[in-house]
């Protein structure tokens, strides 16, 4: 599972963790197995995002599975909330320019690193 794998990575690496997720089963498991806050709701709505404590984060990453949602989380932390930093994973390559010129700080889509590395390995 990525999002428990990143939880303990980031964790081990001594960071406070906060996961956002809608999926309450999820949430418990995560937050008893690596011992994270979990807050069971909707990372794009403002009072969930401030009842996780957004407030006293650096750092926003934005994993969920639609890139509407991804942005809106990024936008709203950075523009209401003043967070130094967002990270987003961009499901559509097309939508990472966009990302970027929208205000997202770092963007990474697993499809075009896939895509780059195959075209890169076809060169040499």
């Amino acid at each position: 599972m990525k999002l428990s794998y990143l939880a303990k990575s980031l964790k081990s690496c001594g960071h406070d963790v906060t996961i956002i997720n809608t999926d309450k089963q999820l949430c418990e498991m995560l937050s008893n197995s690596h011992e994270v806050l979990s807050i069971c709701g909707d990372g794009t709505k403002s009072s969930v995002l401030e009842s996780a404590g957004i407030s006293s984060m650096d750092t926003v990453i934005a994993l969920t599975g639609n890139d509407a949602s991804n942005l809106i989380i990024c936008e709203i932390s950075k523009k209401q909330f003043n967070i130094k930093t967002t990270l987003s994973i961009v499901n559509n390559p097309q939508n990472i320019n966009m990302f970027k010129e929208l205000g997202v700080d770092k963007c990474i889509s697993a499809i075009q690193i896939f895509a780059d590395f195959i075209e890169q390995s076809s060169i040499a």
